[in-house]
């Protein structure tokens, strides 16, 4: 099951959770999808698409959903994590997609919902992620502000390679995808007409779309930490 980077809604919905006992209660991934679905429809918010990875055997979910909503050029993307094996607690998070370019990133902070413990039953499931919609709404909007910033910081030469260094120093990027990381920055930077830490970003993110989820998390969490650092240095 999990040799496959991606699967689809109802592989995730198949999953069952374990029984719960006085003091755990695992949710079912399928039930926060519908708790989900459930939050969306009464804000008024679609899906233009969705994409699930897992791990752990299934344990544990990560999902993420293109919402209708834009800014910039850019539509907020909703990320949510579930774990039937006490890993984590239920938990969003937001981030951008870019379309032109089918790259993702995550910034911010997770909402955590709740833990699996007694009591956590499909209402209070619903109530809780109705509130923390709000906020992963407000990250949404600062990611995209974030993100649009980049374009701000100009990346040339020693500053660009050491950049490169630290992102593989850092397993942002793996050193055996070097030369497609320059062919994608030169993609980049064709669509834009500049060099800046927004192109740098940018092919990272491209280079790492087709991994999982759970990858892709951790690696655009890290970028965004990266580039803050060479904001840093390009403001001193």
């Amino acid at each position: 099951m999990n040799s496959k980077k991606r699967f689809n809604r109802a592989e995730i919905m198949a999953i069952e959770a374990p029984d719960y006992t006085k003091t755990w209660h695992p949710v079912k991934h399928g039930d926060v999808i519908d708790t989900m679905d459930m939050v969306l429809q009464a804000k008024g918010v679609g899906v233009i698409s969705e994409t699930y990875s897992i791990k752990n055997g299934g344990n544990n979910l990560f999902g993420t959903w293109v919402l209708d909503i834009e800014k910039d050029g850019k539509n907020i993307q909703l990320g949510f994590r579930n774990s039937i094996s006490k890993n984590f607690a239920v938990g969003i998070c937001a981030g951008t997609y870019v379309m032109v370019c089918s790259n993702m990133q995550f910034r911010g902070d997770y909402i955590e919902f709740r833990k699996h413990t007694s009591g956590l039953d499909h209402e209070e499931l619903l109530s809780l992620g109705m509130r923390a919609f709000d906020q992963v709404l407000d990250q949404g909007n600062k990611a995209i502000e974030w993100h649009s910033s980049l374009n701000q910081f100009p990346l040339f030469g020693e500053q660009f390679k050491c950049a490169t260094y630290d992102a593989m120093e850092m397993g942002i990027l793996a050193p055996n995808h070097f030369n497609s990381f320059l062919d994608t920055y030169k993609a980049e930077r064709d669509l834009t007409g500049d060099s800046s830490l927004f192109e740098f970003h940018g092919a990272i993110t491209r280079m790492n779309r087709y991994l999982n989820l759970f990858t892709i998390d951790r690696r655009t969490r890290e970028l965004s930490e990266l580039c803050d650092r060479y904001k840093a240095i390009d403001i001193n």
